[in-house]
């Protein structure tokens, strides 16, 4: 685990914590002191548990409705993307060239005549994917894995197009660790879930990001705290939209990243992200 700490425009000191794995950061949570009585309710978390035994033998496990979306984004998006360099073909129309076209006749259209032009297209080679995990509680445990959903299916696509591809959970969460006479300290978590050369663990990675897991796990790896808010008491704080600001001890290049964020709503996320595919050359704009 890598610790670093930054102050986030005025929301104060915040506390980021980096971790390599889903491994790691389920090493970090046995450590933390989130009461078993807490997790035993399905009703908030998703599922019910009896223990934290129990919740790790679940995280071991394939979750097929999670599984399910996650595979059906990837087919949409595998249709679409492109090689990191490709020359294509680009139909043209001209006044002469291979084919006519009867309907643009019919159309009365100046030019008729088909023709096929190359062009260079040219994408990063290598792409970072930074996601929200989590969500207010409010948020339903359905709704809290839709973002890790596309952003999983992208790390997949990518990389099957021949990207390199980093693929990053993040959650800020304001006023995190909170007292009476300092000021409250933020947080932030990230999780590496797949590094460039790394193979993506489906499995571990969809279970990792689920409503339950965020709600069991992620809850207790909070309250195994750093020693900078020894004396602070701990709550689950707001959760808050990253912004550029949160991401830059672990995004190396904005220009070439994916962020995924705000909207639980399945098609709004998967249009934001497609946008921001055609933006980056990545991704033909549909015609």
């Amino acid at each position: 685990m890598y610790q670093y700490e930054y102050q986030r425009g005025t929301d104060g000191l915040t506390i980021g914590r980096t971790f390599e794995s889903v491994d790691e950061f389920v090493q970090h949570a046995a450590g933390g002191t989130y009461p078993v009585s807490r997790i035993k309710d399905g009703s908030w978390i998703g599922k019910s548990f009896t223990g934290w035994d129990q919740v790790n033998r679940e995280a071991q496990t394939i979750q097929p409705r999670e599984m399910e979306i996650v595979d059906g984004l990837v087919a949409k998006l595998m249709e679409r993307i492109e090689a990191p360099m490709s020359r294509r073909k680009r139909r043209t129309w001209k006044e002469e060239g291979e084919s006519v076209s009867f309907e643009r006749i019919l159309e009365r259209k100046d030019h008729i005549w088909s023709g096929h032009t190359k062009a260079n297209r040219l994408a990063p080679r290598s792409v970072d994917i930074v996601f929200e995990f989590g969500g207010n509680s409010d948020v339903s445990t359905f709704d809290l894995m839709k973002k890790a959903a596309m952003a999983i299916a992208l790390s997949e696509s990518l990389e099957a197009a021949g990207y390199g591809v980093r693929l990053i959970a993040h959650r800020f969460c304001f006023n995190c660790w909170y007292s009476k006479t300092k000021a409250n300290i933020n947080s932030v978590d990230n999780i590496i879930l797949k590094d460039e050369g790394r193979s993506l663990d489906k499995v571990a990675v969809v279970n990792a990001m689920t409503g339950w897991f965020y709600r069991t796990l992620a809850f207790k790896a909070r309250t195994n705290l750093p020693a900078e808010v020894a004396g602070f008491d701990m709550g689950m704080g707001t959760t808050r939209t990253v912004i550029n600001q949160d991401t830059q001890h672990v995004v190396e290049d904005l220009e070439a990243s994916i962020i995924i964020k705000g909207s639980c709503d399945l098609d709004q996320i998967e249009r934001e992200a497609i946008a921001r595919l055609v933006e980056m050359g990545i991704m033909t704009a549909a015609n």
